[in-house]
């Protein structure tokens, strides 16, 4: 007490004083309750708070640890109150730890809140979010401290963290644009592809808004989209538009996006894909397609759209054609205006699905064809196939020719021609039959004249006679032979001996070597032997006459397989044939001439009758077969004949 104080008390009565002790004696006893009070209410707040309280005193040892502190730590309070300070704290963590506590007691800026790591009972680990206050009491330094357990959201975060890097890392190496952006259209997100596709810099790219990048024609609709997924999510789930890169250009995206909820709000993902080269394919096909549309349906000249199942499409001049009208301008009415039969005796329909077919297999097929219009006139059209794209499948695309005229025109050269070979024939024959004739009479007319006086002359006169009779009669059965008459009579035969030998017979006492390669394995036929037999000794003999000098005259024989090209290049059926090949070493033969060769008395030599390839080509046509020829002038002639086999094994060669 001061002395101002003593002097007062000094002065005052006894009762007086007693009642000042009184009133001091009370005041300590307000003071008291208040003190039990506070003491109580921190005492409620620090045994009921979901954190860990505790005091520290100087030396960092527990003085006070609320009932949150044994269960974040496992320890009882009497085992908290004795540890040593700071041992709670892990190896990893307590040396920082203490240089901030005791900078702290020293009154130095430090932080007051940090996450560290706990060692608790059992050396398990524990992650805390601490709060450290200093605060003086009785001329002392303590630490008021505050934790709680953040282990579970320290796990968290670094699943989120390595969430976060394996979408990096899987949105680093797509070759597809990927961002986010927020609710404010900023991007907070881009990858590498993105860079790319619009020549900005992922630097730039976060400081830019997502309808930076629009062109302006789809800025307002892009706008509304990102919005609508903003708000609510619903919005188609991929659009097209433009985007300017950051060099002015433009180029087509494809683009994608859903909406993510999460504590800090609301996030778009998104991604890209660059279509420019799709779209600018598209547009060029589209405008192809209007340019076909525009021809297709101004053309001159029917076109027709067909598939497997037969027309379906046509444009207009098609229908005036085929002088459809009303009800009868459908497509697929045109396949009953084939007849049942085509001139080549092909069925109409089996014919038609081949040249299909065959457009399917090559890309594209052109051949004639005979009908009707509606009306009934018979026209003929060249036609043609190609195959084209269309609606995600292939069809064939046909164009008509009327070839109507050209071909009456043809028929007409045609009966020009047979009548020039029916008066070369007849010229030949006339000619052939007048030497032959004059022959006979002469010879019967000196005969009567030595009959008497010199019979044996007169004899040899009559065995000429007969002699030129029995040519004339030679000449009569090759005229039957390529005419109407003469038809083959067939049988199972080997062709290798009749090759062989033919051929053998032809060249004897020539002076050219024969070179013979016939197949081991050749196929039978059904063929006149004797026909075939004259076939090989005409070729043969055809050959050794254009080689005075000598020479090989090469024959060659295999089986051959004709598919479906072959064959209607060649007219021919599909299937198995065998194969003569007949190669001389001779002058050859113009090509001009190659249509004129196998005409009836057709020749280039004086000596000839011109008969020899004609018998030849009506021989091997009867027997359904072909002959054509090839040849190199001063070099070689080639003559290779096609007869149909009866039976393959289905491993040979195609022609």
């Amino acid at each position: 007490m001061s002395e101002k104080s003593n002097s007062q008390l000094d002065a005052m009565s006894r009762e007086d004083l007693l009642r000042y002790c009184k009133s001091l004696q009370q005041d300590c006893l307000q003071l008291n309750d208040r003190l039990e009070f506070a003491e109580e209410r921190f005492n409620v707040f620090a045994d009921n708070i979901q954190a860990a309280v505790y005091i520290l005193d100087e030396d960092g040892k527990i003085i006070y640890g609320n009932p949150f502190l044994t269960t974040l730590t496992d320890y009882s309070n009497a085992e908290l109150l004795q540890l040593p300070g700071f041992s709670l704290i892990h190896p990893d963590s307590r040396a920082a730890a203490v240089e901030i506590n005791q900078a702290r007691l020293r009154g130095e800026d430090v932080p007051n809140k940090y996450d560290l790591k706990l060692q608790v009972k059992g050396d398990k680990v524990k992650w805390i979010e601490l709060h450290m206050t200093k605060f003086e009491l009785h001329g002392k330094n303590f630490t008021l401290g505050t934790s709680i357990d953040v282990t579970a959201r320290k796990a968290n975060a670094a699943e989120l963290r390595r969430s976060e890097e394996k979408f990096k890392a899987f949105t680093e190496n797509l070759q597809v644009m990927v961002y986010t952006y927020n609710d404010e259209g900023k991007f907070t997100y881009a990858n590498k592809i993105c860079e790319e596709v619009t020549g900005f810099s992922r630097e730039e790219l976060l400081q830019m808004k997502l309808d930076d990048i629009f062109h302006e024609d789809y800025k307002k609709i892009a706008r509304s989209r990102a919005r609508q997924r903003l708000v609510s999510g619903r919005e188609k789930p991929v659009f097209q538009m433009q985007i300017v890169r950051k060099n002015g250009e433009t180029r087509w995206l494809e683009s994608a996006g859903i909406r993510l909820e999460s504590d800090l709000g609301v996030t778009i993902l998104g991604n890209g894909i660059d279509i420019t080269e799709r779209m600018e394919a598209e547009l060029a096909l589209k405008e192809s397609e209007e340019k076909f549309r525009l021809l297709y349906e101004h053309s001159e000249d029917p076109m027709l759209l067909l598939d497997e199942n037969g027309f379906f499409d046509c444009n207009q001049e098609t229908f005036r054609y085929l002088k459809a009208e009303g009800d009868e301008q459908d497509a697929s009415l045109f396949p009953g205006l084939s007849p049942s039969l085509q001139p080549d005796g092909q069925r109409s329909d089996e014919k038609f699905q081949k040249m299909i077919e065959l457009a399917y297999k090559t890309g594209h097929n052109r051949f004639d064809w005979f009908f009707r219009t509606f009306s009934g006139h018979e026209i003929w059209a060249d036609v043609s196939f190609t195959v084209i794209p269309f609606e995600h499948r292939e069809i064939i695309f046909s164009v008509w020719t009327d070839i109507t005229e050209r071909n009456r025109m043809q028929e007409e050269v045609l009966k020009l021609r047979k009548l020039e070979s029916v008066g070369r024939l007849a010229g030949g024959i006339a000619h052939d039959f007048n030497n032959l004739l004059t022959g006979i009479m002469g010879n019967i007319e000196i005969a009567g004249l030595r009959l008497e006086k010199q019979p044996e002359k007169a004899h040899k006169s009559l065995e000429k006679a007969l002699k030129a009779a029995l040519r004339a009669a030679g000449l009569t059965q090759k005229l039957l032979t390529f005419a109407k008459g003469g038809e083959p009579i067939k049988a199972t035969a080997e062709l290798g001996e009749i090759i062989r030998d033919s051929a053998e017979f032809s060249l004897t006492g020539s002076k050219v070597a024969l070179d013979l390669v016939i197949a081991d394995d050749l196929w039978p036929a059904e063929v006149d032997t004797g026909q075939i037999s004259q076939v090989i000794q005409n070729l043969v003999i055809n050959a050794d006459s254009e080689m005075s000098d000598g020479g090989i005259i090469k024959i060659v024989a295999e089986n051959v397989i004709l598919d479906l090209v072959q064959a209607e290049s060649l007219s021919l059926q599909v299937g198995a044939y065998i194969k003569m090949l007949v190669r001389d070493q001779g002058n050859g033969i113009p090509e001009e001439l190659f249509d004129k060769i196998f005409d009836p008395f057709f020749t280039t030599r004086s000596e000839g009758s011109g008969l020899g390839l004609s018998v030849i080509h009506s021989i091997v046509k009867k027997h359904n077969g072909k002959v054509s020829v090839r040849s190199e002038l001063g070099s070689f002639a080639e003559f290779t004949v096609l007869l149909p086999a009866l039976k393959y094994s289905g491993k040979e060669k195609n022609l």
